[in-house]
């Protein structure tokens, strides 16, 4: 592969004779790197084939990238190199950067374009090797200088994977290195893929592309290539048509590649219990991901918290921000939270890294101009309702009380699901024969079809009557529910937490 590139490099760049032993041995190590690459990249495991390396072509729908000026559909990726030679793409977790680096390295050993070299950035070992020196070893570990020397030829297409999964420390260092290292071989092709937040964008070459969301074209397209029984393609495809809710989830691969996981597991209780659905989207963006998408890797965590106390205070935040009526929050204001959050469960770290991790490492915020946001509103309902249902009994009962109480809290049918999976005992015991004793008592006709319907954007009636009983008879349903054995559980967190309610 490659190898009239090679030679035509060699030879002009290093002026060696052709029977001169290091030129042998230098163009067979390109050979051996550029085959073990493809071979590397072409052969993939993903989240619905875990246990056999699949094709990649097999799995892989073109992309969109977007700029301010453009978009462009990556279906030949050569096109897109040859007019942005110097390439930045951001994407949230599990949007498909590394999936666009595998198919422009593929791309160009097919076609006899460039040498790709594929780097993943979280294994550079700065305190060992300069960049430049890391970059060149990575290649050959014998000839770095020479293959250094080849860098000049401009036959070369750098493939920076993960400028997130660099050394936190290092920080500003590292761009000012890459941007170096770009300078030095700008006649080359380059291009880095960075979740958002970590100043891709200052690196002055690069053309800075944003990954779209799948479409509904693209899910079709995704599930009709995967190879699994028509039947079942059909099945997930109907259930995701039908599902309104998780349209604005499935529109990252990831997610998408867990949705059909499930199905293809023949684990369908998620259609029934989305709370279920989500618990996958949580470890996957946490852990699970990194580990399987990066050969058993799992990325630290910089503020040195695991994952329990990440998804204890994840969740508290949640709370917090969805009962407070703050959907994002400036930095200012998510660092009071995390001093409230840092008092009240007693788990101790620093709010910058912290932060970090949550929108870099981990993913589960999003900064949107300096302002932090969940990546979707149901992710924010789960995990509130998750936080809910970990209470411990007398806090448990004062929430709900204090819930029922308030009529001016507006909550969606999902998030009212969420608390019913998770929490059901004490969801119903506190809340809803607390609601439902409170309507009634008001004297409601619910008998009466048409004032039924004149409440039905109270959400929570309806709800009761669709879960819990008759549609109309919700006295029989308040005493059936009353009669039901709940048991109590006592552990302990602190009430600090509730001065949003």
């Amino acid at each position: 592969m490659l190898n009239y590139i090679i030679e035509e490099i060699i030879s002009k760049y290093l002026g060696y004779k052709r029977n001169h032993e290091d030129v042998m041995k230098i163009h067979q190590s390109l050979e051996q790197y550029i085959n073990k690459e493809y071979n590397k990249l072409n052969q993939t495991k993903n989240l619905i084939f875990r246990n056999e390396p699949i094709n990649f072509n097999e799995n892989y729908i073109p992309l969109t990238l977007t700029s301010k000026t453009k978009n462009f559909r990556v279906n030949d990726p050569i096109n897109l190199i040859k007019e942005y030679e110097y390439i930045g793409i951001i994407g949230s977790a599990g949007s498909g950067k590394t999936t666009i680096l595998k198919h422009i390295a593929l791309s160009c050993i097919e076609n006899q374009y460039k040498i790709p070299i594929y780097i993943e950035l979280r294994n550079l070992e700065s305190k060992i090797l300069s960049f430049e020196d890391y970059i060149a070893s990575s290649v050959n570990e014998d000839f770095p200088d020479q293959i250094k020397s080849l860098f000049k030829s401009g036959e070369f297409i750098f493939l920076f994977d993960g400028f997130d999964e660099i050394d936190y420390v290092e920080g500003n260092d590292f761009i000012t290195k890459i941007d170096s290292f770009i300078n030095k071989y700008n006649n080359n092709i380059f291009v880095m893929t960075s979740r958002p937040g970590t100043n891709i964008e200052s690196i002055p070459p690069l053309h800075i592309f944003n990954i779209n969301p799948l479409n509904s074209d693209d899910i079709y397209l995704y599930v009709n290539k995967i190879n699994l029984p028509n039947k079942l393609k059909r099945d997930i495809l109907d259930n995701i048509k039908n599902n309104y809710n998780l349209k604005g989830i499935l529109n990252i691969p990831l997610f998408l590649s867990l949705y059909i996981a499930s199905y293809n597991n023949g684990n369908k209780n998620f259609l029934d219990k989305k709370s279920i659905f989500f618990r996958n989207i949580i470890d996957a963006l946490f852990s699970h991901h990194d580990s399987i998408s990066k050969l058993g890797y799992v990325r630290d965590k910089i503020s040195e918290l695991n994952k329990d106390e990440l998804e204890k205070i994840t969740t508290a935040l949640a709370f917090r921000m969805l009962f407070s009526g703050k959907f994002e929050l400036s930095k200012d204001d998510i660092y009071k939270e995390f001093d409230i959050i840092k008092r009240t469960t007693k788990i101790a770290f620093e709010n910058e890294k912290l932060l970090f991790d949550l929108t870099i490492t981990i993913n589960i915020l999003l900064d949107e101009e300096n302002h932090y946001i969940f990546p979707h509103i149901l992710i924010l309902e789960y995990l509130t309702c998750l936080f809910i249902s970990r209470l411990d009994n007398t806090f448990k009962q004062e929430f709900y009380n204090k819930l029922a109480r308030n009529s001016r809290i507006y909550l969606s049918q999902n998030f009212y699901d969420f608390l019913h999976e998770l929490d059901y005992k004490y969801f119903t015991k506190y809340y809803i024969i607390a609601l439902l004793k409170n309507y009634l008592k008001n004297t409601i006709n619910f008998s009466d079809e048409e004032n039924f319907r004149d409440i039905k954007n109270g959400t929570i009636i309806p709800y009761i009557a669709e879960k819990y009983g008759p549609k109309y008879d919700l006295y029989e349903t308040l005493n059936m529910l009353e009669l039901e054995f709940i048991n109590d559980d006592n552990n302990s967190f602190s009430n600090d937490l509730f001065d949003v309610l």
